[in-house]
């Protein structure tokens, strides 16, 4: 594997354990709930991000790469708008809506989705952010930096809990 692949890997992971580590942050500040995540959530939301948003986040590049529109901020407006459908997908599978009830539109922004979008929102705001640095290295100590700080506040959560 060559350098770059690895730091990729290390998106991926920190990436993951910001949203992670919001939703926390959200559910705490906003609701003044703790300990509400749970490991089933974990599960759903491992599974989702390794499968559906890895997925959609590597479309938009490819995407933004083939009409040459190719940019740190194209990239982060687009998985932004991918972290949006993944609120919904979340609401569908996790919170078992199931097809008959489908979220409504403001789901997003209700007390229910509003930690949702935070979570998935922050994840899409790191990965675009890490995948930038590869193309970019000029950011890359800051990440590594922030990265950091994100993946210790997870393992303090989760040996916390």
């Amino acid at each position: 594997m060559q350098r770059s692949d690895w730091f990729y890997l290390w998106v991926i992971i920190s990436g993951y354990m910001t949203g992670y580590v919001m939703h926390i942050l959200t559910l705490f500040l906003l609701y003044r709930e703790a300990g509400v995540v749970t490991d089933s959530f974990i599960g759903w939301t491992v599974v989702m991000y390794l499968t559906s948003v890895m997925l959609l986040y590597l479309l938009s590049v490819i995407t933004l790469r083939l009409v040459g529109l190719y940019r740190f901020w194209s990239q982060t407006i687009m998985f932004v708008l991918a972290s949006f459908l993944t609120v919904y997908m979340t609401a569908w599978l996790f919170l078992g809506t199931g097809l008959s009830t489908l979220p409504p539109i403001s789901f997003p922004f209700t007390a229910e989705g509003l930690p949702f979008l935070v979570f998935w929102m922050s994840t899409a705001l790191t990965c675009s952010w890490g995948v930038w640095v590869v193309r970019n290295p000029s950011t890359k100590p800051l990440f590594l930096l922030l990265s950091r700080v994100t993946i210790i506040l997870f393992i303090i959560w989760i040996g916390v809990r």
